[in-house]
């Protein structure tokens, strides 16, 4: 048998229900566990440099939940299974129920443009844009021209135009930024009022 150090301690655990507190506080730490049956594992590291982390994992069921804070983290996840949920981050947030919608009307004149819906960024928040669209309801003669833009801080970030309304779907969502007002208006020609209603929507995600 090898010469083992001073701290050095061995244990061997048979049983159906064992409960293991482990606390841990040295520069360089091996662990290997390998664990068969029912376990609920708890690990806490909190340390400058986390060298690695290999984790295998082989059951019928898992749930594992990682809070990584780092300025860098590389993970690699493979995936051996019948069925797995991979979410980009709006279809994430629409699964957990938090999208955000703005919706308006407004009565705008012929060549003249109308404010159809506003929202100021919370606090600690930053709104990514994914969609909008637009129409007219009724007026006193049909559209033969409309635009729509969406404004940061009244700034025109995008503009898209049809003869009477549209929707569209961002492939990059529009960022804005907590304390930003995101601003949708419509123009319209059609030689006569008409009343259009418009959306944008998007999710929140914390700064």
């Amino acid at each position: 048998m090898p010469d083992l150090p001073d701290w050095w301690q061995g244990f061997f655990l048979v049983g159906s229900d064992i409960t293991i507190d482990v606390n841990i506080e040295a520069s360089a730490v091996i662990l290997e566990v390998d664990i068969a049956s029912a376990v609920t594992l708890e690990v806490d590291i909190t340390a400058q440099t986390v060298g690695n982390l290999d984790i295998n994992l082989a059951a019928s069921a898992i749930t594992l939940n990682v809070n990584l804070e780092a300025q860098t983290a590389n993970i690699d996840i493979s995936f051996a299974d019948q069925a797995v949920a991979v979410f980009d981050a709006a279809k994430w947030f629409a699964h957990q129920a938090e999208q955000v919608f703005v919706t308006g009307s407004a009565t705008i004149a012929t060549g003249g443009a109308g404010t159809v819906g506003t929202r100021t960024v919370p606090a600690g928040k930053v709104f990514f844009i994914v969609g909008s669209g637009y129409g007219f309801e009724g007026g006193s003669a049909p559209p033969y021209g409309s635009v729509l833009t969406i404004q940061l801080d009244a700034v025109v970030t995008i503009r898209v135009g049809s003869q009477a309304g549209m929707a569209v779907i961002f492939d990059t969502p529009i960022r804005a930024t907590a304390g930003q007002v995101v601003t949708q208006s419509v123009y319209q020609a059609s030689g006569g009022n008409l009343t259009c209603r418009a959306s944008f929507w998007g999710y929140d995600e914390d700064a």
